[in-house]
């Protein structure tokens, strides 16, 4: 049914095996204690020059039926190796067929990129879509931009029948960020680029990691302009106009990006911690949804709550 209740977790940036500084098993744990419906992974899993020992160590956590991926920097040859991304595509295969290039102009078929990776669907009434900042055209109106435009399109035909409630969208690379001792930027071309795009379709939720922090933002339509009604109570209402809260969740269980800046100061920052290694959760039950975000430890860090 499209309102039965079910549980999406959220991380990036795991790498593989535990340490002095990265606890991804320790993550994958809490994790699973969770019993997520989905677990939606960010990117940036390995950190090798191989992808086998990640792909084993969710296999040992039994999340593998539940899994989507987005593709970050350390899953290929950009930080990596080509077999890295080789061996997720060929453990994913028989799940989800990351090898596909779903949009292709003919017209410009050997000028434009063939991004991969790139991929949406349905859980119950919510809809997903997961873009591709390795695809070196990301920044312009070309292969990924007109497959998101169906993508949109083909959501808005679902909301408007009902059968779709939340929109959210998975970039591994942020369009926003505060600035951290890693020196990784906002996709400010990116943000230029879509954010419209998201405005108008009046998407939910853009999920990122690459920092490796947690940063929740207001909801915020183009040009960083925050949009949203909030009750007395503290409820998100999403039934009137609204933005699309900006999560940052890179700290998955490779290591802690500290901050160059105090969160604090940033007016459109709700909340954001450079201190504890975790996930996020989005408790779905029809038009109601608790995201809520915790350490290894089981803690709440951060919730809230929204509502259609």
């Amino acid at each position: 049914m499209a309102n039965e209740a079910f549980v999406v977790v959220y991380s990036a940036d795991s790498d593989q095996l535990e340490t002095e500084k990265s606890k991804p098993d320790s993550v994958f744990k809490r994790i699973v204690e969770e019993k997520p419906d989905r677990f939606i992974f960010g990117g940036d899993g390995p950190y090798a020059h191989e992808g086998k020992t990640w792909t084993k160590l969710i296999d040992k956590h039994g999340l593998k039926e539940v899994i989507k991926l987005a593709e970050g920097n350390h899953d290929c040859e950009d930080s990596e190796a080509l077999e890295t991304e080789k061996d997720i595509e060929s453990w994913m295969a028989s799940l989800t067929d990351l090898t596909k290039t779903p949009e292709v102009d003919p017209d410009h078929k050997e000028e434009w990129e063939s991004p991969k990776w790139i991929h949406s669907w349905k859980d119950r009434n919510a809809f997903f879509i997961v873009m591709n900042t390795e695809d070196n055209d990301i920044g312009f109106k070309r292969n990924q931009y007109n497959w998101v435009v169906k993508q949109l399109e083909h959501v808005k035909t679902l909301k408007a029948q009902g059968e779709v409630d939340w929109i959210f969208v998975i970039i591994h690379m942020p369009l926003y960020t505060l600035k951290t001792k890693s020196g990784h930027k906002p996709l400010l071309d990116v943000r230029e680029i879509f954010q419209p795009l998201f405005d108008e379709a009046e998407a939910d939720f853009v999920l990122s990691g690459h920092n490796h922090n947690f940063q929740a933002w207001l909801p915020m339509i183009h040009e960083a302009t925050p949009k949203f009604t909030k009750n007395s109570d503290g409820t998100y209402d999403f039934s009137k106009p609204h933005g699309q809260f900006y999560f940052i969740n890179g700290a998955g269980g490779h290591e802690i990006n500290k901050f160059k800046e105090k969160w604090k100061k940033n007016n459109k920052v709700i909340f954001a911690d450079d201190t504890e290694f975790c996930y996020t959760l989005f408790k779905i039950n029809g038009k109601s949804c608790d995201v809520v975000t915790k350490d290894t430890g089981g803690n709440a860090l951060f919730s809230i709550k929204v509502t259609k």
